[in-house]
């Protein structure tokens, strides 16, 4: 059987306009983790939850390897079998950080203050 090179490529990402980028300074509590591959970044991280002081509903998304590897952890730490609703919550804030070698500035989470 001959296929088209389409059929061998993943489903395009649908684009969420209610799912915005990680920025620093947020704080949130993640309740939901998705991972979607896609053909331009790799891998793309997606967290579901809430803002830690006004309480509503929000919607993340990153391509960061440091923030997507922490999601990654996060999910397998994490004893509920779907992982868009994890049986533990985690209360984080998105930091900017330097690198010390290379000078790279980079997106990490840590635990608020």
């Amino acid at each position: 059987m001959i296929k088209k090179f389409s059929d061998s490529q993943p489903e395009p990402v649908e684009q969420e306009t209610d799912r915005y980028e990680f920025k620093e300074g947020d704080l949130m509590v993640i309740d939901g983790i998705l991972m979607s591959p896609s053909t331009k970044y790799g891998m793309i991280g997606k967290a579901n939850g809430y803002n830690l002081a006004t309480k509503e509903r929000i919607k993340k998304r990153t391509t960061s390897k440091v923030l997507i590897g922490q999601l990654e952890h996060m999910m397998k730490s994490d004893a509920a079998t779907d992982k868009t609703q994890l049986q533990d919550h985690y209360k984080v804030r998105v930091a900017q950080k330097k690198a010390e070698k290379s000078g790279r500035i980079f997106m990490t989470f840590e635990d608020p203050v």
